[in-house]
């Protein structure tokens, strides 16, 4: 690990991003699917992982988003998602743990670091500015300002704000936030110690309106002008939606622009830094997951060799269908579909898929199924439950997406 004085030392001396670091061990790279398929089997799932369809994701959010993107470590600390995100441009990252914050800090020295779990331990605050240098912290109570205000000047505190959940999968003010006419005494407090003062939300995963940002902006606008601060940042969180079913969301660029014009309405003479943390919709179609059919019973329900313990712990959560394509013999099925009900390999009943989904009708073991979708909550959610391991990380040079 490069220490806090190297690190610091090299910073003053202007050397730029583009450093050379520990890249990815050697992992294979096949052509597509199919051609994984044909030289492999499947006795256990796996992950195939676009570096290119991650790539040009990136570079839309970054090309689009009117501000700072900082990359949601959680949806997907593999290293080759680092990687690529590094290279493709992305330089900060939201972190959300000590262990997060080591895993960037060893891969990129010189990455931009913003630890916004709002809630920490008093050590892992004091691990995070005194061995790792961060200097950006999100707080939501006066407990948590006051830890992180108790490590000196230079700060940036950003205090995240909550507004009434609606049109998202996960309410995150169910845990973080606090109201907004509590916010003001929070930043008034970090504005008298010197910090530099920003203010965050997130208006939940999966949001599928562009205006609830813009209702955000709109109380961010109203929270700074009650503290009489002027704000050095504004995080619009994540929540951008991935449309797991064709037409089922709105289009990226429609909230970036609801955004761009908030701010420009709600923030006219000084206007903060905008910066955005993204993780599903940023990872999350670089990757898909190929799992066998190990057994099919007379009534049709479908087992695979991986499942909610493994791979697709969310589906317990989200109940919406991933796409998919069944593989036979490197080929893929075009018979007629019909709902089937989707157990995992492990011995509880738990481990079912949320929703049945549409699978050919001589769908039989030995057959592969790709579900599309997949690189955000997958893999860094899996467990070894019955000693069962989801798959390894093999790269293909185009990715699944149905559409």
């Amino acid at each position: 690990m490069v220490s806090r004085f190297v690190t610091t030392v090299l910073a003053m001396q202007n050397i730029s991003f583009n450093q050379e670091w520990d890249r990815s061990p050697d992992v294979p790279v096949y052509r597509d699917t199919r051609d994984y398929l044909v030289r492999n089997d499947l006795d256990r799932s796996c992950y195939l992982f676009s570096a290119e369809q991650l790539a040009r994701t990136a570079r839309k959010f970054q090309g689009l988003f009117p501000g700072e993107v900082s990359y949601a470590v959680k949806a997907n600390p593999h290293p080759l998602v680092l990687d690529a995100l590094w290279e493709a441009g992305v330089h900060t990252f939201d972190v959300a743990s000590l262990g997060e914050i080591e895993l960037v800090r060893q891969r990129f020295p010189f990455a931009r670091l913003h630890y916004n779990n709002p809630v920490r331990s008093a050590n892992a605050t004091a691990m995070a500015h005194e061995r790792y240098g961060i200097r950006s912290y999100v707080v939501d109570d006066m407990a948590g300002l006051n830890s992180v205000l108790s490590h000196g000047d230079g700060m940036e505190i950003t205090v995240r704000f909550k507004l009434d959940h609606r049109d998202a999968i996960y309410d995150f003010g169910s845990k973080f936030g606090s109201a907004p006419e509590d916010v003001a005494v929070l930043l008034e407090r970090a504005k008298q110690k010197g910090a530099r003062t920003s203010l965050a939300f997130h208006p939940g995963s999966q949001c599928t309106d562009p205006l609830a940002y813009v209702d955000h902006i709109i109380a961010a606008s109203e929270i700074a002008e009650k503290a009489q601060v002027v704000l050095y940042r504004l995080n619009v969180g994540g929540g951008f939606p991935v449309a797991y079913e064709p037409g089922s969301v709105r289009r990226v660029e429609d909230f970036f622009t609801a955004i761009g014009q908030g701010l420009d309405g709600y923030f006219p003479g000084a206007r903060p830094e905008l910066i955005c943390e993204p993780g599903r919709a940023l990872v999350a179609s670089s990757v898909s997951l190929v799992a066998e059919v190990i057994h099919v019973r007379q009534d049709g329900d479908v087992f695979i060799n991986d499942g909610v313990y493994g791979g697709f712990q969310e589906q317990t959560i989200m109940k919406t269908p991933l796409p998919t394509r069944t593989w036979r013999e490197g080929r893929v099925l075009t018979s007629h579909r019909a709902p089937r009900t989707v157990f995992g390999p492990t011995c509880d009943p738990l481990d079912r898929l949320s929703v049945p989904f549409s699978l050919p009708v001589d769908i039989q073991p030995g057959d592969g199924i790709e579900f599309g979708l997949m690189g955000a909550y997958g893999s860094a959610t899996t467990t070894r439950f019955n000693g069962i391991e989801t798959g390894e990380y093999v790269c293909v040079e185009t990715g699944f997406t149905d559409w």
